[in-house]
């Protein structure tokens, strides 16, 4: 007997599960939970989603995290069962601040005035450093915006089909999005979406120079403590200056460091890596 393949983990920002607002209906005899189709055309199941944890509500038999992106909130909810043992002991040793990436099944509730709430069930659930989330950004942008482009053309053609969007050059993937976006979705809001999407390209192009800065600044500690007493607060702010990393920045990282361990200071503004 031949396994049912496992349903694609799409990699969206939480505006566009928060502005869906189309489930697809499904014969009596089916079952699962249904597919939502969102703005951008993903037709969804499974969602890989990264960001802060800015709310948690712990209860026996639960875990309710708030879990913020560039774009706003996802609501992420574990439930215990024999099933999900691992997923509920991470959420458990989450706390607020800490930033975490997320596999799971999304579930839809309407309620009765007929709004839609699209939560995030997990399935895997791990930390997330700083590196991991800028490539999370970096590429839920990048896919999006492959999408908003896709989309834009549909809605310059009389009928699109897909095959006219492969002609473009779009995949079969991007192609069919955006002919769901078009029957779904004509009177969204995409330019808005859009200038959204550009914003977490700027998040993640910030977070990927912070780290870097980090990274340049303990490699020139652990480089330098020439004598073994460590080096000199005075001697770090010049190298830093020298690759355009300011003091306050400077004395950010090196509070940072310190609080995750990397570095001591061994006596007054002298550093020390670890």
């Amino acid at each position: 007997m031949m396994s049912r393949r496992r349903e694609q983990a799409w990699w969206l920002f939480s505006k566009e599960l928060k502005d869906t607002t189309v489930v697809e209906e499904r014969d009596e005899d089916q079952r699962g939970r249904p597919y939502i189709v969102t703005p951008l055309g993903a037709r969804v199941k499974r969602v890989l989603v990264c960001g802060q944890v800015t709310q948690k509500r712990a209860e026996d038999t639960q875990v309710r995290l708030t879990v913020s992106d560039p774009l706003g909130p996802v609501y992420v909810n574990v439930f215990a069962s024999d099933f999900n043992e691992k997923v509920m002991a991470e959420a458990a040793k989450v706390n607020v601040n800490d930033y975490i990436v997320v596999m799971g099944r999304t579930n839809v509730f309407r309620n009765s005035e007929g709004n839609l709430y699209v939560s995030v069930n997990p399935e895997f659930l791990r930390p997330a450093d700083e590196m991991t989330r800028a490539f999370w950004n970096f590429r839920t942008a990048h896919l999006s915006i492959r999408r908003l482009y896709a989309i834009r053309e549909a809605f310059k053609l009389e009928n699109p089909s897909v095959q006219d969007l492969v002609r473009l050059g779009y995949t079969e993937e991007e192609a069919e999005c955006a002919i769901r976006a078009h029957g779904h979705y004509r009177e969204y809001d995409f330019q808005k979406f859009r200038e959204m999407v550009d914003i977490a390209f700027t998040v993640a192009q910030v977070d990927e120079k912070v780290q870097e800065n980090k990274d340049l600044i303990l490699d020139y500690i652990r480089n330098n403590d020439t004598d073994g007493n460590g080096c000199r607060y005075e001697d770090i702010i010049i190298a830093a200056a020298n690759r355009n990393i300011d003091q306050a920045q400077v004395d950010e990282i090196l509070n940072y460091l310190g609080s995750e361990g990397e570095i001591y200071e061994v006596s007054v503004k002298r550093y020390k890596a670890l």
